[in-house]
Parts: structure tokens; sequence; C-alpha cells
């Protein structure tokens, strides 16, 4: 039995690049009947950002990474495209498709996809090649789905906990138990 990927893709972006988005999500699912999972419409309330996140790129066949600076410099877009490489990695699959924003520069891509053939924002075949990358064969079993979606809660999970306290420490705001202890 395998596993039915309820999404066709996740598309990983910045709120602040949405207003470059939305014409791709609506293109997307009106004209050519996708099934895009978007985390403002489809991440559950109550859940961590993480799971949903792990959910997200876990339960689509790909994951359409949109660059951007805003992209880059933010932490929980870096979450996203970190957990689909990861998926890739432990499927064995090109599972990320990443398209160039404009304005971005391509110096900046992140070193895990620089290998990785891209899409530019304005390429007239913009959908075509989006269509074409989007073309993964479902081939886990549901034990396998449940393994890797866990394996990736938790390395992300991980992963965030390790920023946090860096960042924490960074601003000096990481406490030591020595200094909660009271004095003899």
């Amino acid at each position: 039995m395998t596993y039915y990927h309820p999404y066709d893709t996740f598309l990983a972006y910045s709120h602040l690049d949405k207003h470059l988005i939305e014409p791709v999500i609506n293109t997307l699912e009106s004209q050519y009947d996708i099934k895009c999972c978007i985390g403002d419409r489809d991440f559950l309330a109550g859940k961590s950002v993480c799971q949903n996140m792990a959910d997200a790129v876990d339960r689509s066949k790909c994951t359409v990474v949109f660059l951007s600076e805003n992209f880059t410099r933010s932490q929980w877009c870096t979450l996203e495209r970190e957990l689909a490489e990861h998926k890739g990695q432990l499927s064995k699959q090109v599972v990320v498709i990443p398209v160039i924003l404009p304005q971005f520069d391509i110096t900046k891509i992140p070193k895990t996809l620089q290998h990785v053939t891209y899409i530019r924002y304005h390429d007239k075949r913009l959908y075509d090649k989006l269509l074409r990358g989007m073309q993964i064969k479902e081939s886990r079993s549901l034990a396998e789905h449940d393994t890797i979606r866990g394996i990736l809660t938790v390395w992300c999970e991980n992963l965030y906990r390790k920023e946090t306290i860096k960042k924490q420490i960074k601003l000096g705001q990481c406490v030591h138990s020595k200094s909660l202890s009271s004095p003899v």
C-alpha cells in the first residue's frame, strides 16, 4: 500500500513576498488543478510550527522554494527549505524546486541548492517548468511515510531549539543554572 499525498506541492516563501506568490498559487490551483499546501491557509491551529512544516513537506509530492532576500533572512523559511532537502535525502528523490524571485542575487543561493537547476520567476515557461518538476512518482508505504514524517519533525524541532539557544546566547539572554542558585 502506498501513501497518498494530499498535496501536489508545498509552496515555501516569505510572507513579505506574498504579493508575488499569490498569482502563482491562483494560476496553479485554478488553471492547472494543482493542490498547493500554503502555510497561511493549510497549517493547523494548535499544532507546533515545526510539526506543521514537517507535515506540509511530507504530505506534498514536492516543495517549491521561492528564493528572495526575505526568504534567506527568515529562520522559518530556512527551516522549510532544510526540511524539504532532508526529505529528499531520506526518500532519495528530487523534491525541491527552487524559483528565483526578481532582484534576488543568485550568488546568494543557499549552498545546498547551488547544484539544483532553478527557475526564474519571470521565465515565460514558469508554469510548464513547475509542472514538469512536480512529476514525482508515489512509491512510499504508509510505514515509510510515518517514519520520514517523524524524522522530519524531530529534526526540525532540534534545529529550532539549537538556533534559539544560539540567538539567546548572542543576545546575552541565556541563563545558566549556577546563576539561579541561592547564595550559601
